[in-house]
């Protein structure tokens, strides 16, 4: 994903100069070196941590979802081959989200991102046997479902945390938490000690 995944909606539409700046994180003190002028203001790590703006270091104006996944459903939205995240609750957001994906054990760290455009649903198990999006066996979803009705959460620009993002996979304590949530839970950033 070229474009910087923690970014409010205002600097979204941002008018900057192509051309290279350095600045340094006003939250670690690493130097930041920006595509753009003028430089960002946070780090890629911090801003993901935080919750806020990379460019303009305010706090995002678009939610963010904590997210838990087995890594065999990781792996493939990370391979761009699922493009549905079935779950049978959705949050309360009208419009668009942030989703950060911990990957559940042996991984037991938040691998990526990705941004949810919207949530469809509620359907029945039997209505997204016909979708190959969610890469779900019909046999499983059923098992899942348990005769609930399900959501469809949509992934676009899919961002793993590795060397080529430049962010490295973040621990639970990195952002103040000490479990991960049983499905999912709404993530605010890492509030300060007292807080």
């Amino acid at each position: 994903m070229k474009n910087k995944p923690m970014t409010c909606k205002k600097c979204k539409g941002r008018i900057v100069l192509p051309a290279f700046s350095t600045g340094t994180c006003e939250s670690c003190g690493a130097e930041i070196v920006s595509t753009n002028t003028p430089p960002d203001r946070l780090c890629p790590k911090c801003a993901l941590i935080e919750a806020r703006c990379e460019h303009c270091g305010e706090k995002l104006d678009i939610p963010v979802v904590l997210l838990s996944l087995q890594p065999r459903w990781w792996k493939l939205i990370a391979s761009g081959e699922k493009t549905l995240e079935l779950r049978k609750t959705a949050p309360k957001i009208k419009g668009e989200f942030f989703v950060l994906v911990y990957v559940t054990a042996p991984v037991s760290k938040i691998m990526g991102m990705f941004r949810c455009p919207d949530v469809l649903g509620p359907f029945t198990a039997g209505t997204l046997f016909f979708s190959p999006d969610h890469k779900v066996p019909a046999e499983e979803m059923a098992d899942y479902a348990a005769g609930k009705r399900l959501y469809c959460w949509k992934i676009c620009d899919v961002q793993k945390f590795d060397e080529s993002s430049g962010i490295a996979p973040i621990s639970l304590g990195e952002i103040g938490l000490s479990h991960p949530p049983q499905s999912w839970c709404y993530y605010h950033g890492k509030q300060a000690k007292g807080d």
